[in-house]
């Protein structure tokens, strides 16, 4: 989702929520701006990362290390035995 994108919706649930209240065309830019700083903000793949919603980041150059590093642990595993298929869902 884009900025602007999140920014509309956002701004479109907080005011459906403030049914009633009148709001100045101030307060929406305020809402809007505040929006937009949060989105910027929490796009940064290091904020992503400190907050631990993901595995981490790889630094490019050492990409082949760390993929070479998976595929021989994968490949110690013992072989599954047969029986129902697992789903995995992420």
């Amino acid at each position: 989702m884009s900025a602007e994108t999140a920014q509309t919706v956002l701004v479109d649930i907080r005011l459906a929520g403030m049914r009633g209240a009148e709001t100045t065309e101030a307060e929406v830019e305020a809402m809007r701006a505040e929006v937009a700083e949060q989105f910027t903000t929490q796009s940064d793949p290091y904020y992503a990362t400190s907050r631990l919603w993901d595995d981490g980041l790889i630094d490019p150059l050492d990409t082949r290390d760390t993929l070479g590093l998976c595929l021989a642990l994968a490949a110690r595993q013992p072989e599954p035995a047969p029986g129902p298929k697992l789903v995995y869902r992420m």
